[in-house]
C-alpha cells in the first residue's frame, strides 16, 4: 500500500509498537501505523493479504491535538470465509511528534447496540434542549 501523498511505501512507516486485539482468544499482534494525516487513519488491516478488517465508512467527529473518530467495518470470519455484520468503533488519537497515536476506543459491536445509543443520546439531547 503506498501512501498518497509522498509514494513512500506504508510499511517503510510502521513503527515497532505491537497490541494484541482487544478480542478474547484472539492471539496475533500487528504493528500499529502512525499516520501524519487525519485523512491516513484507518481501522483497515490486512495480514497475509487478506483483509481481516474491512473499512466501509469513516466520520471525523472532531479535529485537532486530540481527533475523534467513528469508523464502520467488517471482520473476516475465516470459519465462513465471509465477512461478519457492519461493527463500529469511535477512536481517539493524540497527535504526538507531528503523527497521530490511537489513545483509546469503543467498539459498538451490533446494530442493536448502535440504535440504544442513538436512542439514549436523542432523548438526552430532547431533554436538554426542552429544558432551554
Amino acid at each position: 500500500m503506498r501512501h498518497e501523498r509522498d509514494g513512500t511505501v506504508l510499511a517503510d512507516r510502521v513503527q515497532t509498537l505491537y497490541f494484541n486485539r482487544a478480542r478474547p482468544g484472539c492471539a496475533f499482534a500487528r504493528k500499529a501505523v502512525l499516520s501524519e494525516s487525519i485523512d491516513d487513519l484507518t481501522v483497515e488491516y490486512e495480514e497475509n493479504g487478506q483483509i481481516i478488517l474491512k473499512e466501509l465508512g469513516k466520520i471525523v467527529l472532531s479535529k485537532g491535538a486530540w481527533t475523534t473518530i467513528l469508523f464502520r467495518y467488517q471482520e473476516w470470519k475465516p470459519q465462513t470465509s465471509s465477512y461478519g455484520p457492519d461493527k463500529y468503533v469511535i477512536r481517539r488519537y493524540k497527535k504526538m511528534g507531528g503523527e497521530y497515536r490511537q489513545q483509546s476506543k469503543f467498539t459498538i459491536s451490533s446494530a442493536d447496540q448502535a440504535r440504544k445509543i442513538v436512542d439514549a443520546l436523542q432523548t438526552w439531547i430532547g431533554e436538554a434542549e426542552q429544558e432551554k
